[in-house]
């Protein structure tokens, strides 16, 4: 299911999405909302237990535990939240020369001239990406042959439209002259 054209004459998945803000050939994904809400919802159940464990601290049944395991609830939550609030912005874009993932734990660029071949993981949740030389992870070159985009379930885009927008956008980064 195409909607648009975009550069290289890659037709655009349902689910990707231009992000001109970020670069004129820049489009990307974000999680599904699905995702988002059960995010909230684990905060408001987390402060919720947090909570029912806080009110037992005024009793006979006091101790110090209960206390620490109340902040601990908190923390998580607070975390929980976070997460929830940057989960609105896009998880996974993809320019004319990489692909780069933008998730809280993972960050990573992926140059598209380097992609030799695209598969699925176990449970097709994730997409290992094998592009040797190519890979960069927190910024740093990564000196393993291959990389896996975790999660990839969650985003908005199907996994197989994500896999073949990717290998096309690399066959047409590899056609452009260097």
């Amino acid at each position: 299911m195409t909607q648009q054209q975009q550069p290289g004459g890659v037709a655009l998945p349902a689910g990707l999405e231009p992000f001109p803000d970020l670069g004129e050939d820049v489009v990307g994904t974000r999680p599904r909302q699905v995702w988002v809400i059960l995010v909230w919802v684990s905060v408001v159940v987390l402060i919720g237990i947090a909570l029912l464990l806080g009110s037992t601290l005024f009793g006979p049944r006091a101790s110090v535990g209960g206390a620490v395991t109340a902040v601990v609830f908190l923390i998580v939550a607070g975390a929980m939240g976070w997460l929830a609030s940057s989960m609105n912005r896009p998880i996974l874009t993809i320019d004319n020369d990489a692909v780069h993932t933008h998730a809280a734990f993972g960050k990573g660029t992926i140059q598209l001239r380097s992609i030799t071949a695209l598969r699925f993981g176990p449970a097709g949740r994730s997409l290992i990406v094998d592009a040797d030389g190519g890979i960069e992870l927190a910024g740093k070159p990564s000196k393993r042959p291959w990389v896996a985009i975790a999660n990839i379930h969650t985003y908005r885009v199907k996994p197989i439209d994500l896999r073949d927008y990717i290998a096309d956008r690399s066959r047409a980064a590899k056609a452009r002259p260097a």
